[in-house]
C-alpha cells in the first residue's frame, strides 16, 4: 500500500478493515467490509482506490482474478457494485505515455 495507492490515487490512507488478520476477523467480515467499501458512493471528483491481495476481491466478483498490474473500475450501487471496466498493464503504460493534460 505504501507505494502503490498514492501513485494510483494521489493520496492514501491505510486501514485495517479489510485485513483478515486484524483482531482474528473471519473472511466473512472481510468480504462484508470490502463490499461496503466498493458499494459506497464517493463525492464529486473523488475515487476510492483499494490495493491488496486477490482472494477477497476474487470472491466478490465471482472468480475473476486480476493479473499483475491490472485494475478494475467499479461503480457503486448502494448495496452492491458493478465492474464497468478492467485496465490492463499495457493500458496503464499507454495512459502514462500520453502528453500531460490529455
Amino acid at each position: 500500500m505504501t507505494s502503490t495507492a498514492p501513485r494510483a490515487g494521489g493520496r492514501a490512507s491505510a486501514g485495517t478493515r479489510l485485513r483478515r488478520i486484524d483482531g482474528g476477523r473471519k473472511i466473512g467480515g472481510v468480504l462484508s467490509a470490502l463490499r461496503a467499501l466498493l458499494s459506497a458512493p464517493v463525492g464529486p471528483g473523488a475515487n476510492t482506490v483499494v490495493v491488496g491481495h486477490a482472494y477477497p476481491y476474487y470472491t466478490l466478483v465471482g472468480g475473476q482474478y486480476l493479473s499483475e498490474g491490472e485494475a478494475d473500475v467499479v461503480r457503486p450501487r448502494g448495496a452492491d457494485f458493478e465492474v464497468v471496466a478492467r485496465v490492463s498493464l499495457k493500458q496503464w503504460r499507454d495512459l502514462a505515455a500520453l502528453p500531460a493534460g490529455r
